[in-house]
């Protein structure tokens, strides 16, 4: 299910960039498992050890880009978070490759989406606490070293609201 919601997000900005039809919003339910509170300070000496299918509070400190995020963790270290089942343009055209989303060289119409897309993560997510979720499949890090977590606001999929949004922009 969530390998769809990769692919409707590289359709909806593939779409938008050549003004064809809207495509229709699917989003994942999402389930309430344990939390863990964000600390302030660390309360402890342990580092952050997390686990699958577990969502962690944390407060999000910075919003990079509309996929990648700067954390407080439950342990109260910093981290960088990538979003799972997302992958929006960098929100200026020269982090943006031609050809990057199916076939589209069109670099400032990528920078248009990237920056609404950190626009939107950022009027969301800056300054709030919000819960992440591991996924066993991804794996706890990426190739930049930064957390893989799904991301939640108020047990909403956040990933799924920032596809809407760019279905309601088209």
């Amino acid at each position: 299910m969530r390998l769809w919601a990769i692919l409707l997000v590289v359709a909806v900005i593939f779409l938008g960039c050549t003004q064809q039809s809207e495509q229709p919003v699917t989003t994942t339910p999402t389930t309430t498992v344990a939390t863990t509170p964000v600390a302030t300070t660390p309360a402890t000496t342990t580092q952050f050890s997390p686990q699958f299918g577990v969502k962690y509070s944390v407060k999000v400190v910075e919003v990079i880009d509309g996929d990648t995020i700067d954390v407080i963790l439950p342990d109260g270290s910093k981290d960088r978070v990538r979003m799972l089942c997302i992958d929006v343009p960098e929100p200026y055209a020269e982090g943006n490759k031609p050809n990057e989303y199916d076939g589209i060289t069109d670099l400032d119409c990528l920078e248009y989406w990237g920056k609404q897309a950190k626009a939107f993560a950022y009027n969301t997510l800056q300054g709030k606490t919000v819960q992440i979720e591991f996924d066993e499949t991804a794996g706890l890090r990426g190739y930049y070293g930064r957390l893989l977590a799904y991301v939640y606001v108020d047990s909403t999929d956040f990933t799924a609201e920032l596809v809407k949004l760019c279905q309601s922009l088209r």
